[in-house]
């Protein structure tokens, strides 16, 4: 969510007498992805949610090829067959395909082109690793720490602890880079970048000039934002790593790339993104509370451009002036498994971006949200965006998406925020896709959302508007779906619905357009069933200050077999039930009063006699 005046009708009005303020980060005018696969190179690149590839030193894959190709071609290959060679065909180097095409013909009597292998569009995989002087010590003891406790041993077992050791081992054989960005610009469609475990502090990306005169040609005039071409030339000026997926005619040249930690856990990669920052060893504190972020050297971490089938894993980002991990105008992106720390505006940033997952990640102290897909495509019905499985905490928002549309939001833990989800209709001019819309958010525990990120003693510090204290809020859009999520212990609503007038996602610095601009395309349809409020996944009742909250403005709004302890509380009292008729919010003149002052409050003491939303609401008491 942007730092936006936001408000209703009367909020309208005011917008557009006032200048509205921004975040620090500019995107360039953005550009929907195509979500068709990009079949010019095989495996195709986009088109489909990315899956994992497992790292294996390559002599592992040349002779899994040969097992796999012995026993599919022993009575005759089916399409299903020809498919499975060709993918693990993909997987092997340029020499070892040479060599498993010479072993079909010598071996098996079987010439390659009648299983397609011929293809000048099939690319290799090579791998490349990345290592540091110390790798494997730092292996050794990350092993042993894990493996320290009975819940570690269950988790990584002996023999699987000796397996990772020895692949470690010979990947250090094959190491020639000691800096990731370096690896990351020698590789090409399909390749495969093995991180080892260490501290990498890019010093050859740090070194490079920090918004460099000679890249300023490739700024967009309209923004001020960097152009796609900015990066290409210019990849090290913002971010310590960048992935440049195509070419500047769209031709893939990185695409399906997969950058992995190769650690037993994600906090055995660190990349660095801080000012004189030590190396915290294998048993540091990558994460504390009540210490806030250190000075980055740049203002992304890993940045992704049009990177089509990128997957990122197993490792930590931290302390960075904007963003941990970013990607723009991808199609198939998967972050997994990868901790996001200290990111002065988003932990993970995703724009226009397709096929887009993110999950099993732990994503704390960002200024504005630890995760955020922003200006999803407009794919209804198709789901574009899965967040799933993640642990966002001690943000200003742990979730939040403009524009963030057909998005699955389910099994995540989004607790100790100000605000636990945002999702919002603001920025129509940079965020395309108005309104937000047809998102899910389901079986997710979200809870103690009542992080102080704007007192004096704050040790993170908001860079965007969050009421503290609030569970979930949906400022302005249509057809989503709450349902079935734990929400407790938020002191001052658990889920909030209210509207954003045209006017307010318009472009603010034009003069009014009336009567467009008084138009209310958001908050309709919405549906709140079946959730528990102000009870714990253990049967512990933490009730939140309100359950639920409305601006009491917009149509179909519905709430329905919600359970509360020992009832669900409302503010209004009266909710509509999903078979209402009519079902129509024609607002509360007390409630616009309050979301205008709040529009154009930033911090404590601006406005407070009618917002508060920047002091922590007290500890709601039990009810009975």
């Amino acid at each position: 969510m942007r730092k936006v005046c936001r408000g209703t009708v009367m909020a309208c009005v005011a917008a557009v007498i006032l200048p509205a303020t921004a975040g620090a980060h500019i995107e360039r005018t953005p550009t929907f992805v195509d979500p068709a696969a990009d079949e010019r190179i095989v495996p195709p690149a986009g088109g489909a949610f990315v899956k994992i590839r497992r790292p294996a030193p390559p002599e592992r894959r040349l002779a899994q090829f040969r097992r796999s190709a012995e026993r599919r071609l022993r009575d005759g290959a089916d399409e299903a067959d020809r498919a499975a060679l060709l993918h693990r065909f993909a997987l092997l180097s340029k020499r070892q395909q040479a060599a498993a095409r010479e072993y079909l013909a010598e071996e098996l009597g079987t010439r390659p082109a009648e299983l397609g292998l011929d293809d000048p569009r099939i690319q290799a995989q090579e791998t490349l690793v990345v290592c540091q002087e110390d790798s494997l010590k730092r292996l050794r003891a990350a092993i042993g720490q894990v493996r320290s406790t009975p819940e570690g041993r269950k988790a990584l077992s002996r023999e699987r602890a000796r397996r990772i050791l020895a692949d470690n081992e010979r990947y250090l054989e094959l190491c020639r880079f000691d800096e990731i960005h370096p690896a990351v610009m020698a590789a090409d469609n399909n390749d495969l970048v093995l991180v080892m475990p260490g501290f990498y502090t890019e010093p050859t990306a740090r070194s490079k000039p920090h918004n460099d005169p000679a890249c300023a040609r490739y700024v967009e005039r309209a923004t001020g934002a960097p152009t796609y071409e900015y990066h290409v030339n210019c990849p090290n000026d913002l971010s310590l790593v960048t992935l440049i997926g195509k070419d500047l005619d769209g031709n893939c040249v990185r695409c399906n790339v997969q950058i992995h930690g190769t650690g037993v856990r994600a906090e055995d990669v660190i990349l660095e993104g801080g000012v004189d920052v030590p190396d915290p060893g294998v048993s540091g504190d990558l994460f504390e509370e009540g210490r806030g972020p250190a000075v980055g050297a740049k203002e992304v971490g890993i940045r992704v451009e049009r990177g089509d089938g990128a997957y990122v894993t197993n490792l930590t980002i931290r302390n960075v002036e904007e963003h941990g991990v970013y990607a723009i105008e991808t199609d198939g992106f998967t972050v997994d498994d990868v901790n996001l720390f200290y990111a002065r505006e988003y932990g993970h940033l995703t724009f226009v971006t397709d096929h887009n997952i993110i999950k099993n990640s732990e994503a704390a102290g960002s200024a504005d949200a630890g995760i955020y897909p922003g200006a999803a495509p407009p794919t209804r019905p198709r789901i574009n965006t899965i967040v799933k499985d993640n642990y966002a905490h001690h943000n200003a928002l742990g979730f939040s998406g403009t524009m963030g549309s057909n998005t699955l939001i389910k099994d995540n833990r989004f607790v100790h925020n100000s605000v636990g989800i945002s999702l919002d209709s603001f920025y129509r001019a940079g965020h395309p896709g108005f309104p937000q819309h047809n998102t899910i958010i389901r079986n997710n525990v979200i809870a103690h959302n009542n992080f102080d990120t704007y007192g004096e003693d704050a040790w993170v510090k908001a860079s965007v508007q969050a009421a503290v204290g609030t569970g979930a809020w949906l400022v302005g859009g249509n057809d989503n779906l709450y349902a079935g999520n734990h929400v407790y212990d938020n002191w001052r609503w658990g889920l909030a619905l209210m509207t954003v007038p045209d006017a307010l996602s318009n472009n603010l610095d034009r003069p009014p357009e009336l009567p467009q601009d008084l138009k209310i395309s958001t908050s309709h349809r919405n549906r709140y069933e079946g959730n528990v409020m102000g009870i714990s996944p253990e049967g512990q009742v933490l009730p939140n200050g309100v359950d639920f909250w409305w601006d009491e403005l917009g149509q179909s709004n519905c709430w329905e077999s919600n359970k509360g302890a020992p009832r669900v509380t409302s503010d209004p009292p009266q909710l509509p039930t999903c078979d209402a008729f009519p079902n129509l919010g024609l607002s509360n003149p007390l409630k616009e009063a309050v979301l205008v002052a709040c529009a154009f409050a930033t911090e404590r003491d601006e406005n407070t006699l009618l917002c508060d939303w920047y002091q922590r609401p007290p500890k709601p008491r039990r009810r009975r």
